[in-house]
């Protein structure tokens, strides 16, 4: 019987005044669409000396806008993300498109620190490091090799400042 109301209550119309629907349609609020964009990020980290993992500490600048939820990608690839705080308050992450993300409904100015470890990938023999990060105007990587044989060579790099 709840089957034949429901059933009967699809094929019903509403038959809705104009100007009462003009009047609902402006009454919803319409603001900015909600988007997370990184405007600089940083990357830091001292291998390990035994097993050359990256122990890495990401800093990335955040600008949240618009209301509703808004996602924050982290990283793609082979990283571990161990922690992640919003302005030193542990927050919680997921992994979508093959990639750890933050979602949140904040708005304003956010400071992301991001925990992660890298192992080593590559061929016998060599040591790279195969992870993605977030496109951003402005990012840095700090890395401290403990090996003095070991050059750093980043793809994509506009310029690269090489220590001893």
């Amino acid at each position: 019987m709840i089957v034949l109301i429901a059933a009967a209550f699809a094929e019903e119309t509403v038959t809705v005044p104009l100007a009462v629907w003009e009047e609902h349609v402006r009454a919803v609020p319409v603001g900015p669409a909600p988007v997370a964009t990184i405007g600089s990020a940083t990357y830091a980290d001292t291998a390990d000396p035994e097993t050359m993992t990256l122990d890495l500490t990401a800093t990335l600048q955040v600008a949240l806008t618009g209301e509703g939820r808004k996602v924050v990608p982290l990283f793609v690839g082979d990283v571990v993300v161990t922690a992640v705080r919003a302005n030193g308050e542990p927050v919680p992450v997921s992994v979508a498109d093959h990639g750890y993300v933050w979602t949140t409904d904040r708005q304003g100015p956010i400071e992301l620190q991001v925990d992660a470890l890298v192992p080593v990938s590559g061929q016998r023999g060599s040591l790279e490091y195969d992870f993605e990060v977030p496109p951003t105007p402005i990012t840095r990587l700090e890395l401290v090799l403990p090996r003095p044989d070991v050059r750093p060579e980043v793809k994509g790099a506009v310029s690269a400042e090489i220590t001893t």
